[in-house]
């Protein structure tokens, strides 16, 4: 098990505004789709949106994962 330390809380703080940033980034992707009229374009910039969510979904584990380590302290 790992202990509570400065390192967590710092990665922690960083992955948080990483997250707060990627979840402001695919909102100005989706908007973006809204207003686009070439499908070429469309499809490009729906796979980077996409991208974007993945990547999301991975910092909401890596930050639960920290949370629980954490705790645990």
């Amino acid at each position: 098990m790992m202990k509570m330390s400065f390192r967590n809380t710092t990665l922690k703080i960083a992955l948080e505004k990483l997250h707060d940033n990627e979840n402001s980034m695919y909102e100005y992707y989706s908007k973006l789709l809204k207003n686009l009229k070439t499908q070429e374009i469309k499809q490009k910039i729906k796979f980077i949106r996409d991208q974007e969510k993945a990547h999301i979904v991975l910092v909401t584990q890596m930050l639960s994962i920290l949370d629980e380590e954490i705790k645990e302290g």
